[in-house]
């Protein structure tokens, strides 16, 4: 039983040292670059997205807090939405005007 266990954890380890033969060659894996086109305006949007959603954050729960010093309880996460909003276009606006030709 036991030695059942040690060879599957040999396998295990075989398998991710990348010497099993079934581990693909290929630089980019069979996915393509994202160097230039329409894929790579999305892709930088979705990232902008990404980080505009956390200075979104960011910035409402300082809000929040600074209203909550001042004595004044208010609130709200539509910062998170204008964050994500404008991180999406303003990636999306430096990806598609990006000209390093």
């Amino acid at each position: 039983m036991l030695s059942s266990y040690i060879a599957f954890f040999q396998r295990q380890v075989i398998t991710l040292a990348g010497r099993s033969g079934l581990v693909s060659n290929g630089p980019t894996g069979g996915s393509g670059t994202l160097d230039e086109g329409a894929g790579f305006i999305i892709a930088s949007s979705i990232l902008g997205a990404f980080c505009g959603l956390l200075l979104g954050f960011i910035v409402a729960h300082l809000s929040r807090f600074l209203s909550v010093v001042a004595g004044r309880n208010l609130g709200g996460y539509s910062w998170v939405f204008y964050g994500a909003a404008i991180g999406a276009v303003l990636f999306a606006a430096v990806a598609a005007t990006n000209d390093e030709d």
